[in-house]
């Protein structure tokens, strides 16, 4: 195009070059610097945001769970087959914690949670059958599921497994397995049932020999808590009587 006389020539070189800068020359511009780090700013926000909003919904969904109590935490897991609610509904129903003791159903929950999974819950079924709570009485089945729980290494089955061989629970009497359960049970868990009868054993010579120096070295165990209390009552043993005579 022609142009008037004395006008000058627009100098078309700065635009020329400003149209050919690539990506890496307007980064290094400094008003490009401003607008990247505003870019960065603005993104880290929305991360920070994003991030904040989803530990805020887990942290709701978790005090929704602990402003629950303990049976409606354990319906709703056993709702979805999870093993441990459901083990621990049969506890809910068979202590009355936050519904009604309901044996029946606590048997039937603790058969539910080791077909899911909970081979623990075997020795909860072991002691159903053993003292028939929801179902009818049948030692045969509960020794047989006090041996699955001490081969899952639930050791807690040993002084169960020790009883039935002293008194013949589904069955034989044998005096010498007594022994090693509760020696195993002491062994693997100090526990205070197992270290209870293991003094018994030596004090009576119960399926070994007598031993003075094993019995003064258990009676000095402190094994006198809630757990061996709540057994010999549950049992209504007296542990002076067994002193004196055991079986």
């Amino acid at each position: 195009m022609l142009l008037p006389a004395g006008t000058k020539s627009p100098d078309v070189s700065s635009s020329s070059n400003t149209a050919k800068m690539d990506t890496a020359d307007l980064e290094g511009h400094p008003s490009q610097k401003v607008s990247l780090k505003r870019a960065r700013e603005d993104s880290t926000k929305e991360v920070k945001a994003e991030t904040k909003d989803k530990v805020e919904e887990k942290a709701h969904y978790k005090n929704d769970f602990a402003s629950l109590d303990r049976f409606q935490v354990a319906q709703r897991g056993a709702a979805i087959m999870h093993p441990v609610c459901l083990h621990d509904l049969g506890v809910c129903y068979q202590d009355g914690i936050g519904t009604p003791s309901d044996p029946v159903e606590a048997f039937i929950n603790y058969n539910a949670a080791m077909k899911a999974g909970c081979i623990g819950s075997s020795y909860n079924i072991a002691r159903c059958y053993e003292k028939g709570i929801g179902t009818v009485r049948n030692p045969l089945k509960a020794f047989q599921h006090y041996q699955v729980a001490l081969k899952e290494n639930i050791y807690y089955a040993c002084h169960k497994l020790g009883l039935c061989y002293v008194h013949g629970i589904g069955t034989s009497v044998n005096h010498k397995l007594a022994f090693e359960q509760f020696s195993l049970g002491y062994k693997k868990r100090k526990d205070a049932i197992c270290t209870f009868y293991l003094m018994l054993c030596y004090l009576h010579g119960v399926g070994t020999d007598k031993n003075k120096e094993m019995v003064d070295t258990l009676s000095n165990v402190d094994i006198w808590g809630e757990e061996l209390q709540n057994h010999l009552e549950d049992e209504n043993i007296s542990p002076q009587e067994m002193m004196k005579k055991w079986i």
